[in-house]
């Protein structure tokens, strides 16, 4: 639909609004202020936008506004009561600001309210604040639970916690229309197998295709960082950073890079931030502590 190309064209320029480095732009406004604009564009077409609302999110927490989120998020919900946009979005911003016991309350609390169209995300929902405490028990539980491809990146990350091949295997079968994606999730299982040969592989091949995705760059950076090589780890990184640069799995690789250059003082504050952060997947935390000094 026209308008969802509308959609995706100002997320993509309320990105670049938002990275822009000066104060004021030649016109008087702010960059934020731009970018915010731009953004509620998007929801005035379509309230229940999951990648608007996970823009929205990001900006009003970065500009200190984080209290006024979840009573907007609790209205869309409320007056789109089936979409599954904002129950994502509540997901990412409770991550964010590290409240992980009244998240996973809060969405316990909507799998006995919800429809049951509804569970699968809930459960994706669940199954990502399990994997921020590292309780892979009840990951196992909720992950059996998601029974369609709501965020096939997400889903896969979620089966490498436990590097879970036959869950890999389970979704890159319903991955009938998107090849990219199928080829990611192939990439996984490899990775979950220690197969990095092939991974790599799998991994390339979506880094050539126009979809490619962050996950796909951010991880042949990190194997170009194995074999030490600057030129091609930042050229995948600065790819995925431009798709996305909150990812704390890129924000690592960041770090590993910066070590890599001899520049401990730039790599500390993000092994920090990672090591503290209870938003982060508890198989990233691990690999900050084993990778970064």
């Amino acid at each position: 639909m026209a308008y969802e190309e509308d959609i995706a064209s100002w997320l993509e320029q309320a990105r670049e609004m938002s990275e822009k480095t000066e104060e004021t732009l030649s016109d008087g406004r702010k960059p934020m202020e731009v970018a915010e604009q731009l953004i509620e564009r998007c929801l005035r077409y379509d309230a229940a936008n999951g990648n608007a609302l996970s823009a929205w999110v990001d900006l009003y927490v970065r500009t200190g506004r984080g209290p006024l989120v979840m009573k907007r998020l609790q209205k869309i919900i409320r007056d789109v009561p089936t979409a599954i946009g904002p129950y994502r979005a509540v997901s990412a911003f409770l991550r964010i600001t590290g409240k992980l016991d009244l998240a996973i309350q809060y969405f316990q609390d909507a799998l006995q309210q919800a429809e049951p169209s509804l569970h699968s995300v809930l459960h994706l929902c669940l199954s990502e604040l399990y994997a921020c405490k590292g309780n892979l028990a009840a990951l196992r539980l909720s992950r059996v639970n998601i029974t369609t491809v709501i965020d096939p990146i997400m889903q896969g990350m979620l089966f490498l916690e436990d590097n879970d091949v036959q869950g890999l295997l389970q979704l890159s079968e319903k991955l009938t229309d998107n090849e990219t994606m199928k080829y990611t999730v192939w990439g996984m299982m490899a990775e979950a197998q220690g197969d990095l040969d092939n991974a790599g592989k799998y991994f390339f091949h979506v880094s050539e295709q126009e979809d490619a995705n962050w996950y796909a760059y951010n991880t042949l950076a990190q194997m170009w960082l194995q074999h030490k090589n600057v030129e091609y780890t930042l050229a995948y990184l600065e790819s995925a950073e431009a798709l996305a640069p909150n990812a704390p799995e890129i924000r690592l690789t960041r770090a590993r890079y910066y070590q890599l250059n001899e520049q401990p003082e730039k790599a500390k504050p993000i092994k920090e931030k990672l090591l503290s952060l209870e938003g982060c997947f508890s198989r990233t935390r691990k690999m900050a502590q084993r990778h970064l000094w």
